[in-house]
């Protein structure tokens, strides 16, 4: 019997799906081979990338390596190539390295170093950055200035309002993360107030062991760290500048009228004021002495072209005002009077008028300007508005006030220190020879942990001083980048080392590791190559 199909139209669907179904699986079964076919060439890549990474890491710890031996490698590097395709294994190592301090190749007195490695393993390449501080005298001078501390006090020390205290974030270390030291000889409760809503960062206090256990009142939630150190640390008179005192009557060689561009490159002594508008530049190696008030009036631009010594044993105003440093000049300033800057500023050239209290003011090294105070010690030193001072200040047995939208790139070492309203202090690490007293293992400590005896002798930070010190314990003092040099230290020969040991690294280096990264657009075209091909 015959049977007739009365759906012709169905049968035809089912093999337009079965022939669908075929192609589906072909195409599927060919992109699956396709991709087995090259997931060799992936997989390789991902293992190069990370032994890359991994190699990347080991020419870190290389460059430290380096920086920890007394090789001469601050002048060993080919603009800032120290080493070029060195293997490690399967992997081609590159360091680089740049002076933080002045974004170029180091030179012999570079101490803060960005380090990069860039490791490349079967063409694909990794990189690690690290930044390190390599010290030029790493086991020779104490530091006796206590610059370590980004504040120091000799009585109370307030933050209050919305105050700041931290790292300066355009300072070469400030990528380290380093804690900011605060140093005091108060013992008394409430001694240091942190009220309001202050923000100290990364804080830790060093104070005498027979300080009160309420030494910090803190309502503002810093939660500071605490340290008592094992003695009193000494505040020692500020050096002398080494004049005569004011003479009566006081000579006037000083004549400025209001609008006045004038040059001074020879010492003198002064017993008038700048007036206003006026714009003077103090050039060469000179000391210049004022008898009477110093006061910078409105408007008035101070140049600094050399390296000055300004005395003022009266006060020293500046309302509107400017001290600028030329590139390479270096200001000592010693004020006997009060202190009062209202809207003015002391540090490098600008190329504008701008005071930026925020932090982010261009770096220059604190200690190119070093403020010091002159007894008897009766005045408050005062910023205001918005006054912004770059410099190491050294002022021991005054009362500073920080106040309104001012602040201070470098340190305060005061009797007494109050920062208000929107004031700031940016502490520079630089300023740290780590060889102080927050160095527990130095020269100023004995044996058994104690501050050494011999602090005793440390009256003052004049050179005299500093040098019975030294003579003292026998070990060279730093004080204020100056270093005294001590007539009755002992040098211990190095002892070299023997055939196949290692090589002696003596030199203590401070480094964080900061970034990983990846050259991913190399990465993606290797990829792409091979499945191509």
């Amino acid at each position: 019997m015959i049977r007739h199909d009365h759906n012709p139209g169905r049968r035809g669907v089912a093999m337009l799906l079965v022939i669908v179904s075929l192609m589906m699986a072909t195409i599927m079964a060919t992109a699956y081979l396709a991709s087995r076919d090259n997931s060799a060439a992936i997989g390789q890549n991902i293992v190069s990338a990370g032994a890359a990474r991994w190699s990347a890491t080991t020419g870190l710890e290389l460059g430290i390596a380096i920086f920890q031996t007394e090789t001469d490698w601050r002048t060993a590097h080919t603009d800032g190539k120290l080493l070029d395709d060195y293997q490690i294994a399967a992997a081609l190592i590159d360091l680089d390295i740049i002076d933080l301090a002045t974004g170029q190749p180091p030179t012999a007195e570079s101490e803060y170093i960005q380090l990069t490695s860039t490791a490349t393993v079967e063409g694909v390449a990794q990189v690690a950055t690290a930044m390190a501080y390599v010290p030029l005298d790493y086991n020779s001078a104490v530091s006796v200035d206590l610059s370590e501390f980004a504040i120091f006090t000799g009585q109370d020390l307030e933050l209050s309002g919305d105050a700041i205290l931290t790292r300066w974030p355009m300072a070469p270390l400030a990528d380290l993360g380093l804690r900011i030291a605060v140093g005091t000889q108060a013992v008394d409760p409430s001694s240091i107030d942190l009220l309001g809503n202050v923000a100290v960062i990364d804080t830790t206090v060093y104070h005498d062991p027979d300080a009160s256990s309420a030494l910090i009142t803190d309502t503002s939630g810093s939660s500071v760290d605490q340290v008592a150190l094992p003695g009193a640390i000494p505040m020692p008179a500020a050096p002398d500048p080494g004049v005569t005192e004011p003479e009566d009557p006081s000579p006037n060689l000083m004549v400025d009228s209001v609008g006045e561009t004038i040059t001074y490159n020879t010492d003198g002594r002064w017993d008038r004021v700048i007036d206003e508008n006026s714009h003077v530049t103090l050039q060469g190696d000179i000391t210049l002495v004022t008898d009477d008030d110093r006061r910078l009036l409105v408007g008035t631009m101070l140049k600094i072209d050399g390296n000055v010594t300004l005395v003022i044993f009266g006060d020293l105003i500046m309302d509107n005002s400017a001290i600028e440093l030329m590139p390479g000049s270096t200001l000592d300033m010693y004020v006997r009077g009060a202190m009062e800057l209202r809207d003015s500023y002391i540090g490098d050239e600008r190329v504008d008028n701008t005071r930026d209290n925020s932090g982010n003011a261009a770096y220059m090294d604190p200690d190119r300007v070093q403020i010091y105070s002159l007894p008897p010690y009766q005045n408050d030193w005062l910023l205001r508005n918005n006054s912004v001072v770059k410099a190491s200040i050294y002022a021991p047995g005054y009362a500073m006030e920080i106040a309104d939208d001012s602040a201070v790139y470098g340190r305060v070492a005061a009797g007494e220190l109050r920062i208000k309203h929107q004031g700031a202090l940016f502490y520079d690490h630089s300023l740290d020879s780590r060889n102080g007293y927050t160095t527990t293992d130095s020269e100023l400590y004995d044996a058994d942990g104690t501050l050494i005896s011999e602090l005793d002798l440390l009256l003052s930070l004049n050179d005299s001083d500093l040098q019975s010190f030294a003579d003292a314990i026998g070990t060279d003092v730093e004080s204020e980048g100056e270093m005294v040099i001590s007539t009755t230290s002992t040098v211990t020969t190095n002892v070299e080392p023997l055939p196949g040991d290692p090589t002696p690294r003596p030199v203590p280096v401070e480094y964080e590791i900061i970034s990983f990264g990846t050259d991913v657009k190399a990465w993606e075209e290797k990829a792409s190559t091979a499945l191509i091909q």
